[in-house]
C-alpha cells in the first residue's frame, strides 16, 4: 500500500511539471513533441537491465536549438542520466535519446521523467509508464505415461507458455536425465510473444528410475532467464503397449508328437507388431508348425493358431510368445501349458495291417466252418 501511495505521489508531481512547462511561452518548446518511446525489454523482471529511448520531432518550421537532455526517477536505476550537450533538431527533423536503465526495485508501476532542455529557456518534460513484473513462464505437461517401460521408448509432451506483456526471445529447451536417453536435448523455439503457447515433443528411452530435468532459457531483453521443471520416469509395466493373451488351448496326440491349437487375442492399446509363437524346452518343436508367425494383432483383434511338437514325460509346458511395439522394442511372454493327458511321449506305432487282420479272420472262420462240416460228417 505505501509503495503504491508513493507512486501516486510521484505521478501528481509528473502532472504538476509537466503543466508548468506547457504553460510557458517558449516559441521553441511548442515546435518539439515526443512522438515515440520505446523500451528493451518492453516490460521489466526485477534486476533486468535494458533501455529507454525517447524520440523528438521538431514539428515547427525552425530549428530548434537544445542545450541537454536527461532522464529522472526515484524508482528506477537510471545508469546514464544525462546527455550534456544535444545540439539542434532541424525543422521536421527528429532525434532519439537512449538511457540504459536498472529495474532496481520491486514490481509494479513506475513513472521515470524525461527532460529536455532548451539552450535559451524552457524545457519539454514527458513521463514515461515502465512496468517491472516477475511473472514466469509457464512450463505443463500435456501428455506422458504413467509409467515407463524399461527399453521401451515413449513420448512426452511439454508445453511452454508466455503469460507475459511482452515478447520474450531465444526460448530453448533443454533436457537431462540421469538414467535414460532423451531425444532431442535441445530444442530451440524462438520467439514466443505474448498469451501464446507452444508445444515441443520428447521421445524417452529409460534404463532405470530417475528424474528427467527440463530447463527452459530465454531472454528477456538481453537478460537471461530460466524456468525448470522435473519429471519423474518410474520403471514399471506400461498400460497401452500391445498386450497378446492365449485362450482355448487344446493338445491332442497325433502318432510320435503333439498338435496344439488355441487362439491369441491383443487385449492392449496398442498394436502388437510381428507376434510369433513357439514351444519352448522340454519340449521339441518339430515340422509342420514348429514356429507358427501370427503377424500384427490390432488391440481387440485376435487370430487361431496351432503348433506341432515332440515332448518327453512332463507335466506341462512352455509357450513362448514374441511380439514388438510399433517403435521395434522386443517382447517376450512364457506361457505354461498343462500338457493334461500327455505323461509320456507316444509309442512310435506302425500303421495296422488291415489285410494281413482279415485274411487271419477268414482263415479261423474257414477252420471253424470246415470243423462243423467234419462233425456234421462223422453223426451220419
Amino acid at each position: 500500500m505505501k509503495t503504491h501511495f508513493l507512486h501516486l505521489i510521484e505521478f501528481i508531481i509528473i502532472i504538476f511539471f509537466v503543466s508548468i512547462a506547457f504553460a510557458s511561452d517558449f516559441p521553441d518548446n511548442s515546435q518539439l513533441t515526443v512522438t515515440d518511446v520505446s523500451l528493451n525489454p518492453e516490460v521489466f523482471y526485477e534486476g533486468d537491465i535494458g533501455t529507454l529511448t525517447v524520440t523528438v520531432m521538431n514539428t515547427g518550421s525552425v530549428p530548434a536549438v537544445l542545450d541537454r537532455a536527461s532522464l529522472y526517477s526515484n524508482s528506477i536505476n537510471v545508469l546514464q542520466t544525462l546527455y550534456r550537450s544535444v545540439g539542434i533538431i532541424g525543422a521536421q527533423n527528429r532525434m532519439s535519446f537512449t538511457f540504459p536503465i536498472k529495474a532496481s526495485t520491486i514490481e509494479g508501476i513506475y513513472y521515470p521523467i524525461f527532460y529536455l532542455y532548451f539552450r535559451d529557456s524552457g524545457q519539454l518534460i514527458y513521463p514515461i509508464k515502465l512496468v517491472v513484473s516477475n511473472e514466469p513462464l509457464k512450463i505443463g505437461i500435456l501428455e506422458k505415461p504413467d509409467t515407463f517401460s524399461n527399453g521401451r521408448k515413449d513420448q512426452i509432451s511439454v508445453s511452454v507458455g508466455n503469460p507475459r506483456d511482452n515478447t520474450v526471445t531465444g526460448v530453448t529447451l533443454i533436457s537431462e536425465c540421469q538414467g535414460a536417453e532423451v531425444t532431442p536435448t535441445t530444442i530451440l523455439l524462438g520467439s514466443l510473444p505474448p498469451n501464446s503457447q507452444v508445444v515441443t515433443p520428447f521421445s524417452v528411452i529409460p534404463e532405470r528410475s530417475c528424474l528427467l530435468k527440463i530447463k527452459v532459457q530465454y531472454q528477456n531483453g538481453v537478460n537471461i532467464h530460466e524456468q525448470n521443471l522435473t519429471i519423474p520416469i518410474n520403471i514399471g509395466e506400461g498400460k497401452k503397449q500391445g498386450d497378446p493373451l492365449v485362450t482355448n488351448i487344446q493338445i491332442l496326440p497325433e502318432n510320435d508328437y503333439y498338435r496344439l491349437t488355441g487362439d491369441i487375442s491383443n487385449a492392449g492399446l496398442d498394436d502388437a507388431k510381428g507376434v510369433v509363437i513357439t514351444i519352448g524346452p522340454p519340449g521339441i518343436p518339430i515340422d509342420p508348425y514348429r514356429v507358427y508367425v501370427v503377424g500384427s494383432l490390432k488391440p481387440d483383434d485376435f487370430s487361431s493358431f496351432q503348433l506341432t511338437f515332440r515332448a518327453q514325460q512332463t507335466p506341462e509346458v512352455p509357450l513362448l510368445l514374441y511380439f514388438k511395439d510399433a517403435d521395434g522394442n522386443s517382447f517376450q511372454t512364457n506361457i505354461s501349458v498343462a500338457t493334461g493327458q500327455i505323461t509320456s511321449p507316444l509309442p512310435n506305432a506302425s500303421p495296422i495291417n488291415f489285410p494281413l487282420l482279415l485274411v487271419s479272420l477268414f482263415i479261423v472262420i474257414g477252420f471253424f466252418v470246415a470243423g462243423v462240416i467234419y462233425q456234421s460228417w462223422k453223426n451220419i
